[in-house]
């Protein structure tokens, strides 16, 4: 399991963002879906960010993510589980 983030500038996030395309959202089975995301932060978080998450178990809705950014724009792919994670029995609650 990989969880890489490479930040450039401040890093106490921004105030709002608004999508710049509809967010699409594709369900491919009773538990998986696909989400992208293109949006503009309204107030700036970093100068350039780049993020991939593949802790596919282990936590609350598990799976890829992959986000990079660039001053207010920023870019995100999910493909991610609907299920929460039972931290204590490690398996996902069904």
């Amino acid at each position: 399991m990989i969880y890489f983030v490479l930040n450039f500038g401040r890093t106490d996030g921004g105030s709002g963002v608004t999508n710049l395309i509809p967010t699409w959202y594709k369900q491919l089975s009773t538990n998986k879906s696909i989400e992208i995301q293109l949006y503009k932060c309204h107030k700036m978080a970093s100068i350039f960010e780049i993020e991939l998450d593949t802790y596919i178990t282990g936590k609350d809705h598990g799976g890829i993510k992959f986000s990079v950014g660039l001053f207010h724009f920023n870019f995100s792919f999910n493909f991610y589980d609907h299920r929460h994670w039972d931290y204590e029995n490690k398996h996902w609650v069904e």
